[in-house]
């Protein structure tokens, strides 16, 4: 169709007919075939903070980082025991763990609030290599019942034993955002 003239010069020439129509042109548009756009990054994939704590490798997982309004938020707590010995965790309830979400002014809902426990003390030992994990949601309500401002909250997740001078066993803060 175009004969002998060069592929460049087509792409010059109706740069320069875009121009005098009125078309803004750019640099790129210029550069020879498109590129592929890059993809952005995948939406909805799990979201974790892991820390240390001892021998206790603790990961805080979310089932994504963006939740739009309504949506429940999956929360997950799993404690790792990379040491070489058994570690016991020891509970004076039937609560073992919990939830928090928690803005600049503090927590605003626990996972255990209007929760009912029983009263009878029990322990839960985790072997070396073993992992123990427990699970949660959040309704993105307050622990007053209401809805929840949009914006970014930091999860916490906590193993609630206590056992002589060992105090609860907490993740690092997962920030969410409510959109």
């Amino acid at each position: 169709m175009f004969g002998h003239t060069s592929l460049k010069t087509v792409v010059a020439g109706l740069a320069v007919a875009a121009v005098v129509m009125g078309c803004e042109v750019e640099d790129d548009d210029l550069m020879g075939p498109a590129q592929q756009p890059q993809q952005p990054a995948p939406v909805n994939q799990p979201v974790s903070v892991i820390s240390m704590q001892g021998p206790l490798e603790v990961t805080l997982i979310a089932d994504r980082a963006n939740y739009q309004r309504h949506e429940t938020v999956y929360l997950q707590i799993r404690v790792r025991n990379t040491g070489h010995s058994a570690v016991t965790f020891n509970f004076t309830t039937g609560q073992q763990h919990d939830f928090f979400a928690e803005t600049h002014g503090g927590a605003v809902w626990r996972y255990s609030n209007g929760q009912h426990y029983s009263r009878v003390a029990h322990h839960v030992t985790v072997q070396p290599g073993e992992t123990w994990v427990r699970e949660g949601t959040w309704d993105q309500r307050d622990n007053t019942g209401w809805e929840v401002p949009r914006g970014v909250y930091g999860m916490r997740g906590v193993v609630t034993h206590y056992s002589g001078n060992a105090s609860p066993v907490f993740s690092e803060m997962l920030p969410i955002t409510l959109r």
